[in-house]
């Protein structure tokens, strides 16, 4: 069975907890506002309509991968 907490127990780790809170809340702001792209992911491909060029196509792919998810990002802070 759980002890029951004392007063100043609770009171001992709570500017500890308020200032993790603040901390991952600002984290977690600047990510959303700044840093943006890391939640945008993108595929770009060739279509050749020229079929003499056809083999230039897998050159033309471009893909950005997504760095994080918001569900990642919101779940992994707390």
């Amino acid at each position: 069975m759980a002890r029951k907490q004392k007063l100043h127990e609770l009171l001992a780790v709570e500017s500890d907890l308020k200032n993790k809170f603040h901390q991952i809340a600002e984290e977690t702001a600047v990510t959303f506002t700044k840093k943006a792209d890391h939640f945008q992911g993108a595929l770009r491909t060739l279509k050749m309509v020229d079929a003499a060029r056809e083999h230039e196509e897998a050159a033309g792919e471009v893909r950005k991968e997504l760095v994080t998810t918001v569900d990642d990002k919101l779940t992994d802070d707390l």
